[in-house]
């Protein structure tokens, strides 16, 4: 079996004849798989580097529309280090992720609060790389703090012109 790329559908209805996303066939077992928002054949769903079964897993790995086993996944994407703290991270421990910076999840909140952000926060990215600021709290006093200084700095600036 060669990667595939997979789209995840927003839902997976089980009047329509289901297809298997491993070997293209129609699910008619009473029991199917669910993941990557496909259906599967318990053992159609494989790794896409080892080609073992997942379907006795405990977890699976999906990334650029490639399913992967633990181990492979690890050996290929790594931990890497945290964005906030610098520190590793373990290849299989649950990360936070924004655009490419990867995060402990712990470590996935607002400099300015310490409130840590969750899927759906919003939040910005400012002056550092990994500065993260939740909206609208942190950052628009932020703001009201930066054009204080601004005015304050013309004021003392004026005065010295005009003296």
């Amino acid at each position: 079996m060669t990667p595939t790329a997979f789209q995840a559908p927003l839902a997976v209805s089980i009047r329509d004849p289901m297809v298997c996303a491993g070997c293209g066939e129609l699910v008619c077992d009473r029991f199917f798989l669910l993941a990557a928002g496909r259906v599967w054949h318990g053992a159609c769903l494989r790794c896409s580097l080892c080609h073992c079964e997942l379907q006795t897993h405990a977890s699976l790995y999906w990334r650029d529309g490639n399913i992967y086993c633990q181990q492979d996944y690890c050996r290929i994407f790594g931990g890497g280090q945290c964005a906030r703290c610098f520190q590793p991270i373990p290849p299989s421990a649950l990360v936070m992720r924004s655009g490419d910076l990867t995060f402990h999840p712990q470590c996935f909140s607002c400099q300015e609060c310490d409130v840590k952000l969750l899927p759906g926060n919003l939040y910005c990215m400012q002056g550092r790389p990994s500065a993260l600021v939740c909206l609208p709290s942190c950052w628009t006093g932020q703001v009201k703090k930066k054009k204080k200084k601004i005015r304050q700095e013309l004021s003392a600036l004026s005065k010295h012109c005009w003296e």
